[in-house]
């Protein structure tokens, strides 16, 4: 993953950083199924899975990023000290 050229993140580059957002993306639309079938009153066990699980994606894919990657900071726009290594 490389550092976004606007605001403050990442952006995949690699075939396998797109499978981990991919795998994100699904853990997310899975955890929709915790939801109960009446929106208007889910059951505190419910909402309680429901967000582990989104709390376990987000520090998954977190940590992923600071592991594989250049530290994120903020960025607007190309720059004259941009690393074609790390700087998208």
């Amino acid at each position: 993953m490389k550092r976004k050229r606007y605001g403050w993140g990442w952006t995949p580059v690699s075939w396998t950083a797109v499978i981990i957002l991919l795998a994100q993306v699904g853990v997310v639309l899975a955890a929709t199924t915790f939801l109960p079938v009446k929106p208007e009153q889910p059951t505190l066990n419910e909402f309680a899975a429901f967000l582990a699980i989104i709390t376990f994606s987000i520090i998954t894919i977190t940590t992923f990023g600071l592991a594989t990657s250049p530290r994120p900071k903020w960025r607007w726009g190309k720059s004259e000290s941009d690393n074609p290594e790390e700087d998208f």
